[in-house]
């Protein structure tokens, strides 16, 4: 390759001619370079999609067959409704297994404006199965109008209250409800068992002053298992309670700070098997709630206020299960003799203080198993004085109580049973 004898001299004339030159050759050079480089390139690019093409030959996930797949695929699709559409564009396959299932277009949720226009394609590929409906606060009339359409494939619906487009219309396979707002003080004549005879559970929030008139003539409720309740007066309570107490096996009964009380409540529930209570008011005057609850296994409390009144009457003889979170002393521990588990999450002196009632009393709760506190740092420097107690209480007792201090529930709650299906998904929306 030609170079000046000397960069910093005047090129001449044979100079200029030999520069020329040398910068024609130059160029050719880095033409056909560049042209190696992108032969190389497109080489190299064959290569890695051949590389990329056996891994994914051997990749695990192929070996999955269509009924493995369309099983993600409903997990999948109960986290997002609409993610079938996604997995059935990835490959044929994908897309085979995902038609194949029809599971995983049984969930639609009504939150997103475009539901509408992609109604007819779920409802085609879920074939005939029960659907999981959920409209949000913002809803339209149309939305209202679609789901009375399809209400004989209904099987588990959440909606802020009981539209005029939903009232009359028999849902009859329909077994879970959810009602996060109801704005109608009437809208409790419509729960009855000829328009939701497969009714089973059923979570409801009212918020209004009732109207009298239509709680005395509710009909009786279709045959419920679990009910969630959240309501403005206890009137409302009692009554709804009444209406399904042979039926009820689980009750979760939700009291905010506005909640009204005016007189004492005393129901029978001989099936229920579960409750769950959450005391939101702040005071300690009110009238108390007396359950008889012969059957019950499992208690759930959870109460902001102070007060020294357990505002609950029940029956305890029967109970394995209790749970007590928040500012709440713990039940009377001499009517809990059939106790197995009790998990606390209070305060560490009255944790303590229950501890030393066990102590005191070795006859107290004579079939506990397992002591849970939550939240491991309330305790601090007072584990090893909580550790001592129990291994005290231990030496004392044929069944031996084990005590662990967790940042989550080790034991789940029996009978407790969801009023929908699961997180995420358009019926708990």
């Amino acid at each position: 390759m030609w170079a000046p004898a000397d960069r910093y001299a005047l090129p001449s004339e044979e100079d200029m001619v030999h520069a020329k030159h040398a910068i024609c050759d130059l160029k050719n050079e880095i033409i056909g370079a560049q042209r190696r480089v992108a032969e190389a390139q497109r080489h190299l690019d064959d290569l890695t999609k051949n590389l990329n093409d056996l891994e994914a030959w051997l990749s695990p996930v192929r070996r999955l067959s269509v009924d493995a797949l369309g099983i993600i695929f409903v997990k999948a699709a109960e986290d997002d409704w609409i993610s079938p559409l996604r997995v059935a564009s990835v490959c044929r396959v994908w897309r085979h297994a995902a038609l194949s299932t029809p599971r995983a277009w049984s969930y639609i949720n009504f939150q997103h404006e475009w539901a509408l226009k992609l109604l007819p394609t779920f409802l085609e590929r879920s074939g005939r199965l029960g659907l999981h409906i959920g409209l949000a606060k913002m809803f339209k009339d149309a939305d209202f109008a679609a789901v009375a359409q399809m209400a004989d494939r209904v099987q588990c619906l959440s909606v802020p209250n009981l539209s005029i487009d939903i009232r009359g219309v028999q849902y009859p396979i329909l077994e879970r409800l959810r009602i996060t707002n109801e704005t109608s003080p009437r809208a409790l004549l419509q729960l009855t068992r000829s328009l939701f005879p497969a009714l089973r559970h059923l979570e409801f929030a009212y918020h209004l002053t009732p109207d009298l008139l239509a709680l005395e003539a509710m009909e009786g409720l279709p045959p419920l298992q679990s009910l969630r309740l959240s309501v403005q007066e206890g009137i409302v309570f009692f009554h709804m309670a009444r209406k399904c107490s042979e039926t009820l096996t689980c009750l979760d009964l939700y009291i905010n700070s506005r909640t009204q009380f005016p007189r004492k409540y005393t129901l029978t529930l001989p099936q229920l098997r579960a409750l769950s209570f959450y005391d939101a008011r702040t005071w300690d005057v009110y009238h108390d709630i007396v359950l008889h609850t012969p059957q019950l296994r499992t208690l759930n409390t959870n109460a902001d206020y102070t007060s020294k009144t357990f505002t609950l009457h029940l029956d305890l003889d029967k109970t394995t299960h209790l749970r007590v979170r928040g500012e709440q002393y713990v039940p009377p521990l001499t009517s809990l003799r059939r106790l197995r588990v009790m998990q606390l999450a209070i305060t560490t002196k009255r944790f303590l203080d229950t501890l030393k009632s066990l102590l005191q009393e070795p006859s107290l709760c004579p079939e506990l198993e397992a002591i849970e506190f939550l939240y491991p740092a309330r305790l601090g420097a007072q584990y090893k004085v909580a550790e001592k107690t129990v291994s005290d209480i231990n030496s004392h007792r044929k069944c031996q109580i084990r005590f662990t201090s967790t940042v989550k529930w080790r034991e789940e709650l029996p009978g407790i049973v969801d009023a929908a299906c699961g997180i995420g998904m358009p019926c708990n929306t």
